[in-house]
């Protein structure tokens, strides 16, 4: 049987790769604004985001017990396995949940991807922000999100409210007063990450500015779809009235559904969202100097937002801006805005000619994370160790992957390991006795970026001398001992 001894993980104490079980310590980037850009550790930062809410099909989130996706690993790893290649360099969560451990868990593979999290609370939905009480519950529950996750390095920056400014209230005053207070609390908090709102359209700009200084970044929530707007109105109007603040687009997006006919359009949707981002981009680029980039609503078809979850509505939400659209049907319907499509049969996600033409936009050799080992691990075949990893490049170029390993108090050797169905492999033996293996895996991609797993290690048992032999005996006893040192010297960092 193989044991598996270890701890690897994200900023991981670093050392010999024999001092396992290794210790977890978060170190949180410094991300700012500075002259209307966004910096991450001090260079500037393109936001190419998906608004993450992946709820299959035959599920409604606002049924009993709720659906959210931070429980369910199996769907987030596949789709940041598609993120990656995709070239998505950041995911934004609406409303971040309370289930620490399992968020964490989250932020943590996101990490592993290279992919960066927007998070936050999308503010006292249905209630009055000028109530005292509404006040001191939304700011606790602030207060909680912060300090939960605040030291991961994942974290990208806070959203603070959710089109609040679009929400029924006595004054739309009392939301911006609100949003302040709650973000100079965030910032006594946490010291490393901006804090956004998302608004309901390029409205309420003189109040935002006067009522919520501390905010550092405007986000907009447009269902824009003509793309000459951007130049026309949205970026010209905004700068006039906030020219000190950079502007996030929090969401945009086109839907995939021509209603008129009753069938799928991918390539107008694919057209219209790659021509949308191409202006967002080019502002970021040298127009007004304010943009930072935009989040695509949204990663995947949501079938639960009419009717029933089992089936896909062919019935438009909404009409958009008189003059705004130049879809073929001119309306936009909310279960059709994915840029990955859900499979009936299998559940998988089938990309659309969206993401590609997203991906398309968004990978560019000389940028982006380097290769994610989505999964290193080892299994006994017969008296031999093999050990497998799953790498994902940005933007899908290739990569040499190599494993670095030593038997016992061996020296460390390399061993290229070679792609078996989309799955990196090598294979160690066989061995005589009992193995102690200590290995991490590297991966560089053609552009010369490098990732290396966290040390791990693994036992092989051979199918004879049986295990209760002296061999055994002394196996055990040598792997014992070196664990015991290793806690020794992993108490002494």
């Amino acid at each position: 049987m193989l044991l598996p001894l270890t701890a690897g993980c994200l900023n991981a104490i670093e050392g010999p790769a024999e001092l396992i079980p290794r210790t977890l310590v978060y170190r949180p980037r410094a991300v700012t604004v500075e002259a209307n850009q966004l910096l991450v550790d001090g260079t500037p930062f393109l936001v190419k985001g998906v608004l993450y809410n992946p709820v299959p099909p035959g599920v409604d989130p606002g049924q009993a017990g709720g659906w959210n996706v931070v429980d369910h690993p199996e769907v987030y790893r596949e789709d940041f396995r598609l993120m990656k290649e995709m070239g998505v360099n950041t995911i934004r969560i609406v409303n971040t949940t309370g289930n620490i451990p399992a968020m964490m868990a989250f932020l943590d593979e996101a990490s592993r991807f290279g992919l960066n999290v927007i998070l936050g609370h999308q503010g006292p939905m249905g209630s009055d922000p000028g109530d005292d009480r509404v006040r001191e519950r939304f700011l606790d529950e602030v207060r909680t999100i912060v300090d939960a996750y605040r030291l991961h390095p994942a974290l990208l920056l806070w959203v603070l409210g959710e089109e609040m400014n679009g929400q029924p209230m006595r004054s739309v005053d009392t939301w911006y007063t609100l949003l302040d207070e709650a973000a100079r609390l965030t910032k006594r908090l946490d010291g490393n990450h901006p804090i956004a709102t998302a608004n309901q359209g390029v409205t309420d700009l003189l109040r935002f500015r006067q009522l919520s200084p501390s905010v550092d970044i405007f986000g907009l929530n447009t269902d824009l779809v003509d793309p000459t707007g951007w130049r026309q109105w949205v970026y010209p109007g905004y700068y006039t009235t906030v020219s000190d603040r950079p502007i996030l687009v929090t969401s945009f997006g086109v839907d995939a559904l021509d209603a008129e006919r009753g069938a799928v359009d991918e390539a107008t949707q694919a057209r219209l969202l790659r021509e949308n981002w191409d202006e967002i981009a080019l502002q970021a680029q040298g127009g007004f100097n304010q943009s930072i980039g935009g989040v695509v609503n949204e990663w995947s078809d949501s079938w639960w937002r009419r009717g029933s979850p089992n089936a896909q509505d062919l019935l438009p939400d909404w009409v958009p801006r008189e003059g705004s659209s130049v879809l073929p049907d001119g309306t936009l319907s909310s279960e059709w805005f994915g840029i990955v499509a859900h499979d009936p049969v299998t559940g998988k996600r089938v990309p659309r000619e969206a993401y590609r033409a997203l991906k398309q936009a968004w990978t560019d050799p000389s940028a982006g994370s380097p290769p994610a080992l989505a999964s290193v691990r080892t299994e006994k075949i017969g008296n031999a160790i093999k050990v497998t990893a799953d790498v994902v490049t940005y933007g899908g170029i290739p990569v040499n992957v190599t494993l670095k390993y030593r038997l016992k108090a061996d020296a460390w050797r390399e061993l290229p390991m070679t792609l078996e169905n989309g799955t990196y492999v090598a294979t160690l033996g066989p061995f005589d006795g009992i193995a102690i293996l200590f290995y991490s895996v590297i991966a560089v991609d053609a552009a010369g970026r490098t990732m290396e797993s966290a040390g791990h290690a693994a036992r092989e048992v051979p199918s004879t001398p049986p295990l209760g032999s002296a061999a055994a005996a002394l196996g055990t006893a040598a792997l014992l001992g070196l664990l015991a040192r290793a806690r020794q010297g992993v108490r002494r960092q």
